[in-house]
């Protein structure tokens, strides 16, 4: 890529899926709560997952759909957590490859394991399994 490109660049509006990388570049920080596992890991965690956009046009403000979603399998921390995790993060993460679809961002959002029970663990299970990854 000649110039450094946001998912943003990528993304006008409308709902998208895509099977991508993401790298957490805060997982590099000592004491960060990503950090599990990554300790002297000089790459950081980086996930492999579903993506999913789904963006407003720029008329709309509504910071919720400003976000994108990604859904990954990470070993669950507590009891009653699923192994997928759902995290978010801005358009403005940095897109290192374009095939495979790979982004670099700073840091996730919010990040945390689906409850087993829950609708949303069922959603992203099936999203997932559509893409063989779960």
């Amino acid at each position: 890529m000649a110039e450094k490109k946001t998912l943003g660049d990528y993304i006008s509006s409308g709902k998208h899926e895509f099977v991508a990388f993401v790298r957490n570049m805060m997982s590099l920080n000592d004491g960060s709560r990503s950090n599990h596992g990554t300790y002297g890991n000089n790459l950081g965690q980086i996930c492999f997952g579903v993506l999913v956009c789904d963006r407003k046009p720029k008329l709309v403000r509504d910071e919720d759909n400003n976000r994108a979603k990604f859904y990954h399998k990470e070993q669950p921390l507590y009891d009653g957590d699923s192994d997928i995790t759902f995290g978010d993060f801005s358009y403005n993460a940095k897109v290192i490859s374009e095939v495979p679809l790979s982004l670099e961002i700073y840091s996730f959002h919010s990040s945390h394991n689906l409850k087993k029970s829950s609708e949303e663990f069922k959603e992203a299970k099936k999203l997932l399994q559509k893409y063989g990854i779960y």
